[in-house]
């Protein structure tokens, strides 16, 4: 009986060797395109990156102010094939009176902040806690540099 037990600690010790003895390969992640981002926020609203896409269709500029509607977009003109950023606004305080916050987003590519748009959002007081709205902003180019720096501001 006690070699059993003798063999089967034999061979978990073996396997033990083993596996720790296994060799571990780690790669390193390099990312294609990287920016930083900063977000100067009215605690009125939390915002979510969406990133850079392309432009799918060419579309107008939404009227300003854009009126603050769940699951609705306010951008700028968009022209098909440009880069577009994107960020998503949820609302977090529901303003006493209808109020206009004007969004403001820059970016940097290394020769300093330049204007990529600035677009107004009127928020009544029938708005509700939560709701959210895409912003998006054409770059006005089809291709960028990075590393770069993205700043939003909700004011």
């Amino acid at each position: 009986m006690e070699s059993k037990w003798l063999f089967v600690l034999i061979i978990v010790s073996v396997v033990s060797v083993a596996s720790y003895a296994a060799t571990v390969s780690v790669t390193t992640v390099t990312y294609q395109a990287q920016y930083g981002l900063q977000y100067n926020i009215t605690s009125n609203f939390s915002a979510t990156d969406q990133g850079f896409t392309t432009v799918p269709a060419t579309a107008a500029a939404s009227a300003q102010p854009c009126t603050w509607a769940t699951g609705g977009t306010c951008r700028n003109a968009q022209t098909v094939a440009h880069f577009r950023y994107s960020v998503l606004l949820t609302l977090n305080v529901v303003p006493g009176a209808t109020t206009t916050y004007t969004v403001t987003v820059n970016w940097d590519q290394g020769s300093g902040s330049v204007l990529m748009c600035s677009l107004t959002v009127s928020v009544t007081t029938a708005a509700v806690v939560g709701q959210t709205m895409t912003i998006r902003c054409d770059t006005s180019s089809a291709s960028f540099t990075t590393p770069l720096a993205v700043d939003v501001t909700v004011a």
